[in-house]
């Protein structure tokens, strides 16, 4: 059975635990152990979202909300986003962070395989030192969104990736051939997710 665990308070005085069976049914909430209210219906009924009045006074709302990156389930108590929980704005700066991380590997993964392999699709593929260098300078954005939440370093990582894309679109296009369907869609997912850290880091920072 899925299960999501929140501590409520800093010292750990109340817990919040969301369980739920597959395709979302049998969704409830307890609270320091103790179940307070189901939300029934499934996915659908989680998509309506619900209110609960829980037995510390605090005012709950769970919901499910759909995105163009995946489904997140928003856990809002008093108005604000649980720590750990899919909307919170530190969840966003780390999904951003791990997309970028993806990238830069994959980049520099790429480019050092090149300088070494004298095999013809490799060659193909990799753009040698300068792939490598584009994945080493991503992973230094990553990190620098990761532990300073430099947003400065999202932006840059953003563009480069979406001009690296554009690039590629163009060479693939300019030799007589289009485009991959799920290339441009993993892409398109790729900078959807990194901009939401955007907002999130921006509010992290209010």
């Amino acid at each position: 059975m899925p299960k999501k665990q929140f501590i409520l308070e800093d010292n750990g005085r109340h817990t919040l635990e969301l369980t739920w069976d597959s395709m979302w049914r049998n969704f409830t909430i307890h609270f320091d152990g103790a179940p307070v209210d189901t939300i029934a219906g499934g996915g659908k009924g989680l998509r309506a979202g619900k209110t609960i009045a829980l037995p510390d006074g605090s005012e709950l709302d769970v919901q499910l909300k759909n995105s163009l990156v995946a489904s997140e389930l928003a856990v809002v108590r008093d108005g604000r986003p649980l720590p750990g929980s899919a909307t919170h704005p530190l969840q966003k700066i780390r999904q951003a962070y791990t997309i970028i991380f993806i990238i830069g590997v994959l980049n520099l993964v790429l480019g050092l395989v090149g300088l070494v392999s004298t095999a013809e699709w490799v060659l193909l593929i990799s753009g040698g030192w300068i792939t490598a260098v584009f994945g080493l300078f991503l992973l230094i954005l990553g990190w620098l969104v990761k532990a300073k939440h430099a947003l400065p370093a999202l932006i840059t990582a953003i563009f480069l990736y979406a001009a690296d894309s554009l690039l590629g679109i163009w060479v693939v296009v300019a030799g007589g051939e289009a485009p991959g369907i799920a290339g441009l869609i993993v892409r398109v997912l790729f900078i959807i997710g990194m901009a939401q850290g955007i907002k999130a880091i921006q509010e992290i920072g209010d």
